[in-house]
This record gives structure tokens, sequence and C-alpha cells, in this order.
């Protein structure tokens, strides 16, 4: 049995390298004059095999990535440096530093306790319960970047607080707490840069000039207005469609009973805190000290392991390796577009087909949104949908219509963020599985993902004018 699936696997991978190969050799050979040089001849015929083998996803993500780049040298596309330059860049350092400290934060149940004290603060009601924890997850986001940590932490949360609340297995009020932390914490992390890997992408992809704008406050202000349109409007949502029918709420006995159980505050909450306020203070004041936000993530990391808030250990076995050397390698494929000229070219290629939807920049908002949600269902890595439909539309709609990529970037990670099936978001599934398989029901969720698209369109639409106004279109 184990021999015949080692031979299944064998051959599905080497079907699948074949088949891609095949498809970049028949892009490189084919003779009509693109007007490109024979090196990004050679590069795009390797992207399109990369996506085809992103979207089949027979090889791991950051496999795929690290055959390419290595493709490229192997056929002097780019120097090495040039082709794995972006792994020295400081998109790279502030990605490996702040997972250990994601999980810090997460050993140390300190955000259990802000949430827990959150909640405290608000009447007992549901549709208080329902904003507090909403709250709860937006101030999780800035600190932990990746979503399956904040899923699984925000789920464990949602399933006391239930219990508590003795809300029955699928039913609408339970779903719905479920909801407003999924939404608020994995699905809308991105509004901050250090609330998400996507985020980080995103800056890496863009061209330098452009990057250099969005530090993480940079990022948070271009993002504000959007945010506070979404948080609003997935609120009010919530509660028309979840909200009990009868009085339920969380009392304040079990809510002080849930407090106690943490016991006192440890040594590593204390100093966990501590440090996040002087990372966030470091990060929100890049631009006046001109310190990149990675030195604070440095620093932090630094102190944590000194002190033993995390061990050798855990940073070999906790530390997502596989997401790094992919956001890695995603950086030098976008550094690639530039330095070979294809992001140029790119754009003039793509100039007719991108036009049928950019007639005017609200046609664009809603057809991008509307595009990368469909094609969601079939591409279940959100980080590789992405990084498609960035390299796809960023550069042509910054030239055709003066759309910031920024704008492109982050349209396209919220709708990547939805959960169409439930087998397309892994981060759904996670805080789905913590809550209990029939603690959810999916259908009632699912008709949520219809609307938080919605939502996003519509909170794009509403920031249009404060995007004009900032300099984004």
């Amino acid at each position: 049995m184990v021999n015949t699936i080692k031979k299944s696997i064998c051959s599905n991978h080497i079907f699948n390298l074949a088949f891609a190969a095949i498809i970049a050799l028949l892009f490189i050979g084919i003779p009509v004059e693109l007007g490109i040089s024979i090196q990004a001849k050679e590069y795009i015929g390797l992207l399109i095999a990369m996506v085809f083998m992103l979207i089949t996803g027979v090889f791991d993500e950051h496999i795929v990535i690290l055959l390419v780049l290595s493709v490229c040298v192997i056929l002097n596309i780019a120097p090495f440096s040039t082709v794995f330059s972006a792994f020295s860049g400081t998109t790279m350092w502030m990605v490996l530093t702040i997972l250990p400290i994601t999980v810090v934060i997460k050993k140390s149940g300190l955000m259990n306790r802000i949430a827990l004290y959150l909640l405290k603060l608000f009447p007992c009601s549901y549709k208080w319960q329902l904003l507090a924890l909403s709250l709860s997850s937006m101030v999780l986001n800035p600190l932990i970047p990746s979503t399956t940590a904040k899923s699984g932490l925000l789920a464990s949360l949602t399933a006391s607080v239930a219990e508590k609340m003795s809300l029955e297995k699928k039913s609408k009020p339970l779903t719905g707490l479920f909801l407003a932390v999924f939404i608020n914490g994995p699905s809308l992390g991105h509004i901050f840069l250090s609330g998400s890997v996507q985020a980080l992408l995103v800056v890496g992809m863009m061209p330098e000039k452009i990057a250099d704008n969005f530090s993480w406050t940079g990022w948070f202000i271009a993002s504000l207005v959007w945010a506070i349109a979404a948080f609003i409007l997935v609120y009010i949502v919530l509660l028309i469609l979840y909200s009990p029918k009868e009085s339920i709420g969380l009392t304040k006995s079990a809510l002080n009973s849930m407090i106690n159980d943490l016991g006192p505050m440890s040594q590593t909450e204390k100093i966990t805190g501590i440090l996040m306020v002087f990372t966030l203070i470091g990060w929100i004041t890049k631009n006046y000290t001109g310190i990149p936000e990675c030195i604070f993530a440095i620093i932090v990391y630094a102190f944590l392991h000194t002190v033993g808030a995390i061990s050798n250990q855990e940073f070999r076995s906790e530390i997502p390796w596989d997401i790094w050397i992919y956001v890695g390698g995603i950086v030098c494929i976008a550094s690639l577009f530039t330095v070979l000229e294809i992001d140029v070219w790119l754009a003039a290629v793509m100039e007719p087909i991108v036009r049928l939807i950019t007639h005017n920049a609200i046609i664009y908002l809603i057809g991008l949104v509307i595009i990368v949600y469909l094609f969601r269902i079939f591409i279940v890595s959100s980080i590789a949908t992405v990084t498609i439909f960035y390299v796809v539309f960023a550069s042509t709609a910054y030239n055709l219509l003066g759309i910031s990529p920024f704008i492109t970037g982050f349209l396209i990670i919220a709708a990547s963020k939805s959960w169409p099936t439930e087998y397309t978001n892994t981060n759904f599934v996670t805080a789905q599985a913590i809550m209990g398989k029939d603690a959810v029901d999916f259908k009632e969720a699912q008709r949520m993902s219809h609307v938080f698209i919605a939502i996003t369109i519509l909170a794009a639409i509403i920031s249009i004018p404060y995007w004009k106004i900032i300099g984004l279109m």
C-alpha cells in the first residue's frame, strides 16, 4: 500500500513537471516576434508553467517557486545575485522575525486576556458581545500576520464564549459570533501591513519607488476608510442575519470566571505586552525615525529569545519556513519583471483585455473583486491567488487608470480571503475544526462569504474619494 502511494505521488509529480515544461517550451518556441528579449520570453514561459503548477497544487508552493528561480539561473536569465536578491530585503527580514514573535504571542495567552477584558467593557447583550468580539479580533490583527494562528486563537475564544452563553450548535447566533471573529480577524487582517503575510507580499512586489510610500503607517492610512466602512458593514449585516430572537448574552459572572481561569498575568505576558507596544511605536514612527520596521522586529525577537520566551527548538519547528521561502521567491519573481522590462510589455499586451473592465475606476474595482472571487473557487491557495492576479492587473491598471498598485493588491487580498466553498479557505477550515465540525453550519457561513464580497466592493467605492485625496487614484 505504501509503495503504491509513493508510486502514485511520484507519477503525479513527474507528469505535472513534464506538462509544465511542455507549456513553457511551447511558449518559448512561438515563432513570433513579441518585442521582448529572449531572456524575457524564457522567463514568461517559466511563469506560465509556474501558474499551472500553483493551480494544480501537486507541488508545494515554495517548491514551485524555488524550481522556477533555479531554472532562471540555469538559463542565465539573470545572475544568481539578481534572481535571489529579495531575500536580503527588508520585507523578508520583517517576515522572518515577526513569525517567531507570533509564536510567543500565541503561547503567552496575552491575546486571550486582552479579548476577555474587552468583552468585560461592554454590556452583556448579544449585539454588544458581537461588537466586543469583533473589536478583539481587530486588536489582534497588527500583532499577528499568520492567519492560521489568528484563526486558532479566535476560534478557541469564540468556542469558550459560546459555551458560556449556552448557544446551540449550528444556531444562527453561534454562527454570527464565529463569523465576527473570523471576518474581523483573518479576513480583515490585511488592513495592517503586519497583520497579513499577503500584505507584506504585495509591498514586496511593488516597484521600489511606490513601495517606499507604504511603511506600516502608510499602509494603514491608505486602508483606513475602507477598513472603517467594512467593519461597520460587516457588523450591521451580522446583526441582521444572525441575531437571536430571544434575549441572550454572556453574564458578568461567566466572564469573570473565564478571566479567573487564566490566573494572574505571567511574566511572559507582561514582557510580551511591553515589547508589542514598543514594536508598534517603532512601526508607526518609521517615517520620522527612518528606521525600517524590520529592525524593531529583529530587536524584539532577539530580546524574546534571550529571556527564554522562545527557544531554538521552537524557532526551528514552529516557524512556517515554507511561507517565508514562498514570499521571498514571489518578491524575487516580481523584481525580475522590472529587470527584464516585462512590466512595460505586459501593460501594452494586456491593455485591450483590461480595458474591458477599466472604462472607469468603479467598473475596474468591481470587476477585479468579482473575477478574483470566481477564480477563488478553483485556486485553493490565497497566496497564489494574490500573486497571479497582482501580476496580471497591478501595473496595467496603474498605467491605464493611474490606480495605485496598493489598491489593486489590497482588493485582491480582500477577495482572496473569501470562503466560497468549504475547501478553498484553509483558515476557515482550521477555525471550524477548533470550534467543532458540527458547531457551525457551513451553508449559513457560506452565505456571508457572498455578502463579504459585496461589502468589499461597497467599501472600495466608498473609499474612492479618500483614495483620490491621498493620491492613490
